[in-house]
């Protein structure tokens, strides 16, 4: 039997197109990152109820109270949530020392997740969103700035399947990231 390459596996590609926003601003990259910190909560909350509960044991209004409990404090306005960070730029400095710093962030929230999957489960593949943070040097290697760089929501998270109704709640996201990030700078 003849194997089958990729594409036959794979018979439909569907095409998207993304936006890549990226915020430049003079403030230090420790202070974005701070600020960054400072504005989302802690999913610590959300991962322990998961933890504690077997799948479907507790019902979506109970998940959304333990969501909602740790997402809408006056610490948190954003209503979002830190799930993983990665300090790339320590790593990578093994690898080349003195490369300006860079951090990624995990952010997001099930419950905005879970009102774009109520139209499309597709749509969890780019969730929660990633946020990557910047050191900016100059060629001789002098702090300029720093950068945020992100993907909107509406570019990778709509579908055909989810038509309009999703990409209704993608756009909504997409202010809400865009109003958080400037938060930051």
């Amino acid at each position: 039997m003849a194997e089958l390459s990729f594409d036959q596996l794979c018979p439909y590609v569907e095409d998207f197109t993304g936006h890549r926003y990226t915020y430049t601003t003079n403030k230090a990259y420790v202070d974005v990152i701070k600020s960054l910190r400072a504005s989302v909560a802690s999913s610590a909350a959300v991962q322990a109820f998961l933890r504690e509960s077997e799948v479907g044991k507790f019902s979506g209004e109970e998940f959304k109270a333990v969501v909602d409990k740790a997402a809408n404090t006056a610490e948190n306005p954003s209503g979002l949530f830190l799930f993983v960070e990665f300090n790339h730029g320590q790593w990578y400095n093994s690898f080349r020392p003195n490369n300006p710093r860079f951090h990624k962030f995990v952010i997001g929230n099930p419950i905005f997740l879970k009102n774009m999957v109520d139209y499309d489960n597709v749509a969890s593949l780019n969730a929660p969103w990633n946020f990557l943070v910047l050191e900016v040097l100059d060629k001789d290697g002098k702090y300029v700035g720093t950068k945020v760089v992100f993907d909107l929501p509406s570019g990778t998270m709509g579908s055909e399947a989810g038509g309009e109704n999703l990409n209704v709640q993608s756009r909504l996201l997409d202010e809400k990231f865009k109003a958080v990030v400037q938060s930051w700078l």
